[in-house]
């Protein structure tokens, strides 16, 4: 039955054999182009080809899914898995590049905090530090209640650290101080604020 290599998949990516689970899957795809489960199929192309580092296939799956099936309820979630699995396997770029499709419906998608902070991440370890600080921003303005946000705030400034913009990175701890004080990444941004600007003041005084 068609039902069963979807089913099959299914238990192949839970079982760790992901050659396997996209062999059923694209099995259905070949042989019943106009299934009804054609999402299902995609979606574990698209989880199998992560766990086996084949970020062509995953592109071509996740391309696949947005264009054929646009209102699936799976596009979001395979997306994020596809784009987790590629960060925890510190394929930082593909995990850049898929977190930055699942933006694409915006702040409104119960999606977009996950995958605006894996982006602002994954720029962080491909070392492009302003994009990364940029990105934090972008998630404190667009997420300031949410959970991360105040780790967000501390990494703006480490970001900006990190790209040498001392005063910059200063100023921007000493605002997620005053921002979200008193958890416990804002008392770590204040430290670091009064660290650099001891810093900067020592630069000016030699």
């Amino acid at each position: 039955l068609p039902e069963s290599l979807i089913l099959y998949a299914y238990l192949s990516l839970e079982a760790a054999k992901p050659v396997d689970a996209m062999t059923s899957a694209n099995t259905y795809l070949q042989h019943i182009p106009n299934g009804p489960l054609r999402d299902q199929a995609w979606s574990h192309v698209a989880s199998a080809a992560a766990k086996t580092h084949d970020w062509t296939v995953a592109d071509k799956a996740v391309s696949s899914l947005l264009s054929d099936h646009p209102e699936s309820p799976l596009v979001s979630r395979t997306i994020l898995n596809v784009a987790e699995t590629a960060y925890e396997t510190k394929h930082w770029q593909a995990a850049g590049r898929f977190f930055e499709t699942l933006l694409s419906p915006g702040p409104d998608s119960p999606f977009h905090a996950a995958a605006l902070s894996g982006l602002a991440w994954s720029k962080l370890q491909q070392m492009d530090y302003e994009t990364a600080s940029q990105r934090f921003q972008q998630f404190i303005k667009e997420h300031a209640g949410h959970d991360l946000a105040p780790e967000a705030g501390f990494m703006v400034g480490d970001a900006l650290q990190r790209a040498t913009k001392l005063k910059e990175a200063a100023a921007a701890f000493e605002e997620a101080y005053k921002k979200f004080a008193p958890h416990e990444q804002a008392f770590l941004a204040g430290l670091q604020a009064a660290r650099l600007q001891a810093r900067l003041k020592q630069i000016d005084d030699a």
